[in-house]
């Protein structure tokens, strides 16, 4: 990938400096993709889908991950990165965000995760592995940062995820232990993008990338 040191990337009126995020430098994957979100919401507005542009997070792009709300409560993978892969022991594009949290958990996950959509709110998840016996302790820190599609509508997430220890046999499934949240505030949509709608995709099996959006 050819870099361009110090070019700014510029969509809708926004120039976010690329480079400064791309270098990672001194900044854990949670803190990085949570300073280049904020960086795209000038104007007090949630970044677009299509504007997140994944050359600025190419050192935490194997902890990020790209939800689409189907319905309340409820959110599969569009994107997943290589962590979220390995906790599951097995590729996770297509399927529902809940998967990964053990089946006492999804009722309170489904609840945090409407409020990033329903009140655009920034969630932030402090979780833990399943304990089994022989299981290494498992310690993770989640983010969840709302988005807008291409038709205004807040029903995408950017989110990144973390972990101390060892997975140890998968699938690892999770348990929350805390759950915070910030308010964004009230929003101002935008009009669809022609030519940048993304069509709803079906489950696809395929090796999990994340696309350059130019």
């Amino acid at each position: 990938m050819h870099r361009f040191p110090h070019l700014p990337h510029v969509h809708d009126g926004k120039v976010t400096h690329m480079e400064r995020f791309r270098s990672g430098k001194g900044l854990s994957p949670l803190t990085q993709i949570e300073a280049y979100w904020r960086d795209l919401c000038s104007g007090g507005t949630v970044p677009m889908r299509s504007e997140v542009d994944p050359r600025a997070l190419e050192n935490a792009l194997n902890h990020t991950f790209v939800l689409e709300r189907i319905a309340p409560g409820v959110a599969r993978f569009r994107l997943a990165g290589r962590v979220v892969s390995n906790l599951m022991g097995m590729e996770v594009r297509g399927m529902p965000f809940s998967s990964i949290f053990v089946a006492p958990a999804k009722s309170n996950v489904a609840l945090h995760l409407e409020k990033v959509f329903s009140d655009t709110a920034i969630a932030k998840l402090s979780l833990c592995g399943q304990t089994e016996p022989a299981q290494p302790t498992l310690d993770l820190r989640m983010i969840l940062l709302p988005l807008l599609s291409d038709f205004g509508e807040v029903n995408r997430a950017l989110g990144a995820i973390v972990h101390d220890g060892t997975i140890g046999q998968t699938p690892r499934r999770l348990t929350v232990r805390h759950v915070s949240h910030e308010r964004f505030g009230d929003i101002r949509t935008k009009e669809p993008v022609p030519g940048f709608a993304e069509p709803t995709a079906a489950y696809d099996t395929g090796i999990p990338y994340l696309r350059v959006v130019k």
